[in-house]
Order: structure tokens, then C-alpha cells, then sequence
């Protein structure tokens, strides 16, 4: 039993300090997808349906905060599921705080910011918090596959 509370303590530290590591150094590359213009056309679309809030949810979601911290959190993700197989909530967990903590907290006092409360933000500005949501389905859905196509191969 020491062992096993041993090694998920290991897990869930580890998954903690990538987490966090994983959100400083992403930054620069948030700097740049958040650069990146957003179609006219697209917020034409739903600001005459009024719903360009959803727009800008969705635009942070897939491209801001997707193609700079979704991609590596999923593929973080998806080598603790190899390393740590019996722990994927909590890594899961443990990955989306040290973001989280890192993004929200760490972040903003090391530049010299304010820090900022995710819950005093409208929903529309939660690009973040969703991506990540879209990274932990997104690192389960390929872990389960490499489950299948290893034990249908019969290696490992």
C-alpha cells in the first residue's frame, strides 16, 4: 500500500509541475495565436444572428487558447495516460489546476500583472477553461485508441 501512495503522489505531482511549466512556456506562442485575425465574415455571421459572444468564445476556443495551450495539454496528457495508466482523472486533474493556477495566478504576478479571477469573467471569456476541456477529451479519446490498437496487437 506505501508504494501505491507513493507513486499517485509522484503522479499527481508530476502531472501539477507540467501543468504549470507547460503554461509559462506556452506563452509566447499564446502571444502569437492571439495575433492571428479573425475572419470578418465570421463575426458578420453571428453578429446578425446576435450571437457574437458565442463567436468569440468559439475564436478563443479553437484558435487562441486550442492551437497554443489545447495541442500540448492533450499531448502532455495523453504521455502521463502512458507513464501513469491507473491515474487518468487525477492526472487529468492535477494537469488542468497547474494550468489553470499558471495562467491565472503565477502568470500575472511574475509579469508584474494583476492577477486575474476566472469567475469574475463573462462567460464568453472562458476560452481557456473550455479548451481545456476540449484537450482532456480530445488526450482520453487517443489514449483509448492507443489502448485498443496495442492490446489488439498483442504488444506490450
Amino acid at each position: 500500500m506505501p508504494n501505491h501512495s507513493r507513486s499517485l503522489w509522484l503522479a499527481l505531482s508530476v502531472s501539477l509541475v507540467v501543468g504549470a511549466a507547460l503554461a509559462f512556456a506556452m506563452v509566447p506562442v499564446l502571444a502569437r495565436t492571439a495575433a492571428i485575425a479573425a475572419p470578418p465574415s465570421l463575426f458578420a455571421w453571428f453578429k446578425g444572428h446576435n450571437l457574437l459572444p458565442l463567436a468569440l468564445l468559439s475564436w478563443d476556443t479553437l484558435v487562441v487558447f486550442g492551437l497554443s495551450i489545447a495541442l500540448p495539454v492533450a499531448g502532455s496528457l495523453v504521455l502521463l495516460f502512458r507513464l501513469f495508466p491507473t491515474y487518468r482523472s487525477a492526472l487529468a486533474t492535477c494537469l488542468g489546476v497547474g494550468v489553470l493556477l499558471s495562467a491565472y495566478l503565477f502568470e500575472p504576478l511574475y509579469f508584474g500583472q494583476q492577477s486575474i479571477s476566472p469567475f469574475a469573467m463573462p462567460w464568453w471569456q472562458q476560452g481557456l477553461v473550455v479548451s481545456l476541456l476540449l484537450a482532456f477529451c480530445i488526450a482520453l479519446g487517443v489514449s483509448r485508441m492507443f489502448r485498443i490498437t496495442i492490446r489488439s496487437s498483442g504488444r506490450l
